[in-house]
């Protein structure tokens, strides 16, 4: 477990970077689900 600090330094940067894409997703999502709402607020159509 404490072996090689190689490739745990590996697999904590490899779910550093997921969680970088996975926060950067989360953020598109709210941003095109805001912008819906804004959208739907604003039109009398809708």
């Amino acid at each position: 477990m404490f072996g090689n600090g190689k490739e745990a330094g590996q697999d904590s940067h490899d779910g550093f970077t997921f969680v970088r894409r996975y926060i950067f997703l989360i953020i598109f999502v709210v941003d095109e689900l805001m912008m819906l709402v804004i959208e739907g607020k604003t039109d009398p159509l809708y």
